[in-house]
């Protein structure tokens, strides 16, 4: 696994939260092989790391520290599901409802446009949740904030406190 600096030009995807569909990778029928370790999150809450993407979805793990949540937001061309692999995880929806408290290999399927939000429920050992997206081919998927971390610059702040990782980019791509 890698560090990755979503500000490089290389990571457009990356920085633009999955948000530009037009960065995604074009259609190739190769496999992608990665190798995911638990990231050393030192004194950032959060971690997110790349395991693979294509044209229509990616896999992520994020690993988040209790204080690391999300704010409330929506995408508008990605169905994702949420996987808990350790720690326990809150989901939320409009109106601070909660979708459900989860624990190892329970999950959520949140559609697309739909509001939401998630944390870490438990000190230690921090949530690690298994994220897989599909993308809506030839729609622009928007991300919407909603609340107090709306604005572009706290939404840049929220950014630079994760630690974003690839754990396929120094792994041989086989056919």
């Amino acid at each position: 696994m890698r560090d990755v600096d979503p500000n490089s030009p290389s990571e457009v995807l990356l920085k633009t939260a999955l948000s530009a569909t037009d960065h995604l990778p074009k259609y190739e029928a190769r496999t992608q092989v990665f190798r995911y370790t638990t990231p050393d999150l030192g004194s950032r809450p959060r971690a997110i790391t790349r395991l693979f993407v294509s044209d229509l979805m990616c896999g992520l793990v994020q690993v988040i520290k209790k204080g690391g949540e999300t704010t409330m937001h929506s995408h508008a061309a990605m169905d994702g599901m949420y996987m808990v692999i350790s720690g326990r995880a809150r989901f939320y929806g409009e109106g601070d409802r909660l979708i459900g408290e989860l624990g190892p290999m329970e999950g959520v399927y949140i559609p697309r446009d739909v509001k939401y939000w998630f944390e870490s429920a438990q000190e230690d050992p921090p949530l690690q949740l298994l994220q897989i997206e599909g993308f809506v081919p030839g729609k622009k998927n928007t991300y919407t904030s909603y609340g107090k971390q709306s604005s572009e610059e706290d939404l840049a702040r929220q950014a630079s406190l994760i630690r974003f990782m690839d754990a396929g980019a120094s792994v041989e791509r086989s056919k």
